[in-house]
């Protein structure tokens, strides 16, 4: 079972509240104008629906005539619109409860407060941001070498990469703070062993996605070659947009990193 930390509590709970505070607004605005009765169901012989009316208090039951369709459904609405409000009232509760106790402190935080000598000696279910972050870079790879005709490009980190879009690419990576690797090695099963421009670390849900710049794509065999590839990571699971983010250019189009920038914040929730 996967773990990861809910940094945005009130992220996750505020549009909950909001909508439940909306239905609840709702089925009291509703039942204010519906009438204060019970309704009881009924059937005769013939298998057809009788309905019974009374109101709070009263033992007795009062038939409601074939004639007044309109009282049994005001009736069942409101019936409806009382279940709708318990549900909510108790589910914000819940929600309440819910958000007092992770002020107490993420999941994290259980290991991280621990004394050291002590915190050394356990397995925790969710290692802090930085632990889990170091923990990822150290992980050893082969890189897709070089040839001697490739240009001589290199990022902030030293890094050597293809081309110009990205070391710019992989510089706005860095100044943001988010973890990558460029060029790491991942098999995709019907393609091989492939080795995506850049493995980007995704703290908050604990998951690797996948950035794949496509520079030439005003060249038709190019972009064939393109293609193909994105549908094998599609037929892979890695679905555009979700573990798998894809920018390009032209001849005429260069790459915009401001758009490389905010798609890549827009997916990692920063």
């Amino acid at each position: 079972m996967k773990f990861y930390p809910l940094r945005d509590f009130e992220d996750i709970i505020s549009p909950m509240e909001d909508q439940l505070m909306s239905i609840i607004a709702s089925a009291r605005q509703e039942l204010s104008e519906l009438p204060d009765q019970r309704l009881r169901t009924s059937r005769t012989s013939k298998d057809v629906p009788r309905y019974y009316y009374r109101a709070e208090g009263d033992p007795r039951w009062t038939y409601i005539s074939t004639q007044d369709p309109h009282t049994p459904q005001k009736l069942a609405q409101r019936e409806y619109w009382e279940r709708v409000l318990l549900w909510a009232e108790r589910l914000l509760r819940r929600l309440n409860s819910a958000q007092k106790a992770y002020e107490a402190g993420p999941l994290d935080r259980l290991y991280s407060d621990m004394p050291h000598d002590k915190r050394i000696l356990v397995q925790p279910v969710l290692l802090p941001d930085d632990q889990f972050i170091t923990n990822w870079r150290s992980q050893e790879f082969t890189p897709r070498p070089f040839s001697e005709s490739d240009p001589n490009y290199y990022s902030q980190r030293g890094e050597r990469v293809r081309s110009k879009s990205e070391m710019i690419l992989a510089d706005r990576l860095n100044t943001l703070g988010i973890p990558y690797r460029y060029e790491a090695p991942l098999y995709l099963k019907g393609y091989g062993t492939i080795h995506p421009d850049f493995t980007i670390l995704d703290v908050v849900h604990r998951q690797e996605i996948y950035l794949e710049h496509f520079g030439l794509l005003d060249d038709s065999d190019y972009l064939e070659k393109a293609l193909k590839k994105i549908r094998t990571y599609e037929r892979n699971g890695f679905m555009p947009g979700d573990r798998l983010l894809i920018t390009g250019e032209t001849r005429t189009q260069p790459l915009d990193i401001r758009l490389a920038e905010r798609m890549i914040c827009a997916r990692l929730g920063i």
